[in-house]
């Protein structure tokens, strides 16, 4: 028999060398690529919200500055004609005092409670009223609403989280584009939390006293993004409660 060749190989050692630098690489560039998805879902909603004040603002437009309701139904089972949406966002139809969009039909899953909103002529696409980090979803079906409207735009103007203390007459119920004294500084859209979504409407209690009855999503970590009645939109950091809830009374309405 001739001289038999051996070819060059990897000892057992050289292996496991080998594949500890693999994932020492591997947990270096895992935060940088959650970082970057998150910044690219942070932009994706971003555009979400331009998309959707735009076509809060054609509306406005073409309703003689009438602006539109958060209110989803003003009567058990009647949906608001003059809704940005229907429907709750939440795994159950709530049958007081919503009612349904379509009989049967989960709301939150149900494209109909967005292109039967005012606004979808403008808008044109069921996604961007949903945040692409929005996870939730029902046997497989995503959800198809992650944002509200602030309650004070054409909304019902809660005094307190104690419904029986009745509505908050002190502050501006804004109807009409032209009594936004300031647009730039008056939010319509927020990404709110999944711990608190249900009907159209972010509600922000103005009382001091009280806390927050809504959530901002933190499904982007660092902050949470807001579109405003001049058509621009722009990410809020989060901070404390308190710091937090004064943002939000800040940008949500003015005294009469």
């Amino acid at each position: 028999m001739g001289n038999r060749r051996y070819l060059p190989a990897f000892t057992l050692v050289e292996l496991l060398v080998v594949m500890a630098i693999i994932a020492m690489l591997a947990a270096l560039l895992l935060p940088a690529l959650t970082s970057a998805k998150r910044n690219a879902q942070r932009t994706a909603c971003l555009n979400n919200f331009k998309q959707l004040a735009m076509a809060w603002t054609i509306y406005n437009g073409e309703s003689s500055g009438k602006i539109p309701s958060c209110v989803p139904f003003y009567t058990r089972g009647i949906g608001n004609a003059n809704a940005w949406v229907l429907g709750v966002s939440c795994p159950s139809n709530w049958s007081n005092p919503f009612g349904e969009v379509e009989a049967g039909v989960l709301d939150a899953t149900n494209p109909q409670a967005i292109s039967r909103g005012v606004l979808f002529a403008d808008s044109k696409s069921v996604d961007i009223y949903r945040c692409p980090a929005d996870q939730r979803s029902v046997d497989g079906a995503p959800f198809v609403r992650s944002y509200s409207m602030n309650n004070w735009m054409n909304g019902l103007p809660y005094a307190s989280w104690n419904k029986a203390a009745g509505l908050d007459t002190n502050h501006c119920l804004f109807i009409s584009e032209s009594g936004i004294a300031k647009p730039s500084q008056m939010f319509v859209f927020i990404d709110e939390d999944e711990s608190t979504i249900n009907d159209a409407m972010f509600v922000t209690i103005m009382n001091p006293a009280e806390g927050l009855e809504d959530q901002p999503a933190r499904r982007h970590k660092t902050g949470y993004p807001l579109a405003f009645a001049d058509g621009h939109a722009e990410t809020f950091k989060f901070g404390d409660d308190a710091y937090v809830l004064n943002q939000l009374r800040n940008a949500a309405t003015i005294l009469q």
